[in-house]
């Protein structure tokens, strides 16, 4: 099921359900996809880059959230709007998070432990 506030998606392949996010694993596994080392490069990567690299990337991202038996094979039978929500979810992540309050608390819907900040002198 995807959860927008965690920044997941469910993706179907080969009839199982897989939830996958950009988990630090899967943005390591991109970066070596596409030959990158800074988050900017990765970030400009998935924007422009060939669709012969779909399946690639999606492989990535499945074995960076523990999914390491899907097979190219696999992947390449989904449908062109399975990759792109996948990609979508990955960039909208962050929007779905509401910034801490003036108080240093956590807004509603967000991790329930507050924001620390150091005092001012």
């Amino acid at each position: 099921m995807s959860n927008s506030v965690r920044g997941t998606t469910e993706i179907m392949i080969a009839g199982t359900a897989y939830e996958v996010g950009f988990t630090l694993g899967a943005v390591a596994r991109l970066a070596k996809v596409f030959g990158v080392t800074t988050f900017a490069e990765l970030r400009q990567e998935l924007v422009r880059f060939e669709l012969d690299r779909m399946p690639a990337v999606v492989q990535a991202i499945l074995q960076g959230n523990g999914y390491m038996d899907v097979t190219v094979a696999d992947i390449e039978r989904m449908s062109p709007e399975q990759y792109f929500e996948l990609l979508a979810t990955g960039f909208d992540a962050g929007a779905a998070r509401k910034p801490a309050d003036d108080k240093g608390e956590a807004a509603e819907g967000n991790a329930k432990s507050p924001v620390k900040r150091s005092k001012a002198s």
